[in-house]
């Protein structure tokens, strides 16, 4: 068995190598003549999967070890005869928790705390339905649209029309990227909608960069100054707007995801799947039991400590900071990619307990909610 996957799959040499030879490769630009002669590729959402690339290859599975699948064309693999499989959901908790900071970064400078604010959800699925769920258990009012969805979903009481979502405090977008079917989503966010946005919104973005039109966006950005921005995913990756990166609030490399358990998960996700795929048993999976502590000031508000729980699990402003120095870069499409390829450990909400002795009840049920140890 011969493996061809992408370097910056975690631990992919460690958790493949029993079933074969496991080569590794920059992600973003493979070729047609890498691939051949290897019986699975394993990629990531850089890798554009298309039958020109597998063109004369005798490879039948295709695995991303990420929740999209957009990178890759599911039908044109499927009439070769591909296998192809995703890890969807392993980043879920990951993406929700770099909501939160973001929130949390942004508290200072909004009208009210977030708890207090009202929350807008594009698209419940793995992703939405979490940070719906952990907003609920705040009592943060919530309204959801998702029209794939029916009314027998948990969360179908809190569902409601694209217009009224729009029209929330906060509003986060969580859906996959589609350009056919009855509800596609690429550009669902242009000028029009756009427009639709309150001033005092704060408009999220960790989904796929094209369901907003970036340069839409930028032209209604200048519009209105004091707007909220979030992005952490855009059109055209690694080719940035700048003038946009440089508008918005917080700006980052495409890294919600990117917390360690997530990615791990996303590996042991189609490893499993490979297994199934090939005939091999799979592995045990084991039980980590590592954490950390975390104190926060015991006399703030408990909202006050909420925030500095968060920010000191991770907090978005380094990866911001990181990023923005891509507009004096003479090479910022290589600097988003570099960011993405040496990303520093960063550990899920679930990594972290509190370590406030006595816990004040309403801190340690919010922090539980959030999904710390308390």
């Amino acid at each position: 068995m011969r493996i061809l996957a992408d370097e910056n799959i975690t631990q992919v040499v460690e958790l493949f190598s029993p079933y074969g030879s496991v080569d590794t490769v920059a992600g973003r630009n493979l070729t047609p003549a890498q691939i051949n002669g290897y019986d699975a590729l394993l990629v990531r959402s850089v890798t554009k999967v298309t039958p020109a690339l597998l063109a004369g290859s005798t490879c039948r599975f295709v695995a991303t070890a990420t929740s999209g699948t957009d990178h890759i064309d599911l039908p044109g693999l499927q009439a070769l005869g591909v296998q192809v499989v995703s890890a969807h959901g392993c980043n879920a908790a990951s993406v929700v928790d770099y909501v939160f900071s973001a929130l949390a970064t942004l508290s200072a400078a909004s009208s009210g705390h977030w708890t207090q604010r009202s929350v807008g959800i594009i698209g419940c699925g793995k992703v939405g339905s979490l940070l719906a769920t952990r907003m609920l258990a705040l009592g943060t009012h919530c309204k959801i649209y998702d029209p794939v969805l029916t009314a027998a979903h948990p969360l179908a009481a809190y569902f409601a029309p694209f217009a009224n979502v729009l029209q929330q405090d906060i509003v986060s977008l969580h859906v996959p990227l589609t350009k056919t079917g009855p509800w596609p989503t690429y550009h669902m966010l242009a000028a029009k909608e756009l427009q639709a946005i309150s001033e005092n919104t704060i408009l999220i973005n960790a989904a796929r960069g094209s369901v907003i039109d970036n340069q839409a966006l930028l032209a209604w950005l200048q519009q209105r100054p004091e707007q909220q921005i979030v992005l952490d995913t855009w059109e055209h990756e690694p080719q940035l707007l700048l003038p946009l990166l440089q508008r918005v609030n917080i700006g980052t490399p495409h890294i919600a995801g990117y917390c360690h358990e997530g990615k791990l998960l996303g590996t042991q996700l189609i490893l499993q799947q490979f297994c199934d795929h090939f005939g091999f048993i799979q592995p045990m999976a084991g039980h980590n039991t590592d954490h950390a502590q975390i104190k926060v000031n015991a006399d703030a508000t408990v909202t006050a400590q909420l925030d500095q729980l968060i920010l000191q699990s991770y907090d978005v402003k380094q990866d911001a900071a990181a990023l923005r120095k891509s507009l004096t870069s003479a090479t910022p499409a290589a600097d988003f990619d570099a960011l993405r390829k040496h990303y520093p450990e960063r550990h899920e909400f679930s990594y972290y307990q509190l370590a406030n002795t006595p816990l004040p009840p309403a801190l340690k049920y919010a922090a539980a909610a959030l999904g710390f140890r308390v």
